[in-house]
């Protein structure tokens, strides 16, 4: 468990954060129009472990636990809100992953509803099964479609901070800072089930932490920040969630283990100055990732019209990945790993009167 329900109306109570499985890109289309399916071995009763191809991982939650756990405000289409308001947080950071550099741009694009869970993780992933775990319809998205840990935060206490009375809240406890700071510190502790994992998911798990860390600083340099005149709470809030999303994403930058002290040497100069340290997206040459951030939610026409998608066929949903989910430019992204269910711990202290090393 992440972080529980700030507020009463919350109908999923928790947010969960785990070791996610990615499908795979959907396989080629033949020449003669038809799909080419991929033969996988059935399990037997006797298999202990299922093995599953897989795209690599993401440390983050599902699309559904974030929808669930958002709703319940009786607002009118609120399922269709909640997705609009996602896609209109992630826009900017998705356009910022196009002008990274560096190893951790794949990862972190990849956790930008890009692709879905693998299907027999589904199964065993403990809040999927709850009554209040949202049933999507395909023309919102996919209930199982990966979000990385801090783009996840960023969306539940952007939409949690639009009610002007959570705002003031939200500003005043530094929620988000904190929920951030949190979150990174699981990660950190977070062990594998299993004896060996992948090095791509370890480097997974490292790009999230690092996006944790930068975005941590940024929203509590925000927080901290000495501010002339009278503005509401939600104003403030809603500059914490920007400084936070550009540190996180900081279009323009090398992003990478080796970087991550820069970075964040940048951010500790934050406080004096007027203007965010990664506000702009210089453009960069010859870079490109293997997956499509946002792929796995509809335009906004959708969202607002209730227009639909093509229907979803049985194939689809076998390969857990719209085919417009993924530009394949490598054919190497793709492993092999032990499904898990892989949880980070409980998170259920308060955040009132915790600290972060800044």
């Amino acid at each position: 468990m992440l972080i529980k329900g700030f507020f009463a109306y919350h109908k999923q109570g928790e947010l969960s954060v785990r070791r996610l499985l990615l499908a795979p890109p959907p396989p080629p289309v033949l020449g003669g129009g038809g799909r080419h399916h991929r033969k996988r071995k059935a399990p037997t009763s006797g298999d202990r472990t299922l093995e599953v191809e897989t795209a690599g991982a993401t440390f983050g939650c599902t699309l559904g636990n974030i929808v669930g756990y958002l709703e319940g405000r009786g607002i009118p289409a609120e399922r269709a809100y909640i997705l609009r308001s996602m896609r209109t947080l992630l826009l900017p950071a998705a356009e910022a992953v196009r002008y990274m550099r560096g190893t951790d741009v794949e990862h972190l694009a990849r956790g930008m509803a890009s692709c879905r869970v693998v299907q027999p993780q589904r199964v065993a992933l403990h809040e999927v099964n709850l009554p209040e775990f949202p049933k999507l319809d395909h023309k919102y998205g996919h209930a199982c479609t990966v979000v990385g840990t801090t783009a996840a935060l960023l969306v539940v206490f952007h939409v949690m901070s639009t009610v002007p009375a959570h705002a003031d809240h939200l500003w005043k406890d530094g929620s988000l800072w904190k929920a951030l700071n949190y979150a990174e510190k699981a990660l950190d502790a977070w062990r594998p089930a299993t004896v060996r994992m992948p090095e791509d998911h370890w480097e997974a798990l490292g790009a999230e932490k690092r996006a944790l860390r930068r975005a941590t600083m940024a929203a509590f340099h925000e927080w901290k920040r000495p501010r002339s005149g009278v503005l509401e709470a939600s104003s403030h809030t809603a500059s914490m969630i920007e400084a936070a999303r550009a540190a996180a994403f900081p279009g323009g930058e090398l992003v990478n283990e080796y970087t991550q002290a820069k970075l964040l040497d940048r951010l500790a100069q934050y406080q004096e100055k007027e203007c965010m340290p990664f506000a702009g997206h210089a453009r960069v040459e010859g870079w490109s990732v293997t997956v499509l951030p946002l792929a796995e939610l509809p335009g906004s026409m959708a969202l607002v019209t209730g227009g639909r998608r093509a229907a979803p066929t049985a194939d689809d949903d076998e390969d857990s990945c719209a085919s417009s989910s993924w530009r394949t430019l490598s054919s190497n992204a793709s492993g092999f790993s032990h499904v898990s269910q892989d949880s980070l711990g409980g998170l259920a202290e308060a955040f009132v009167g915790q600290s972060v090393v800044v």
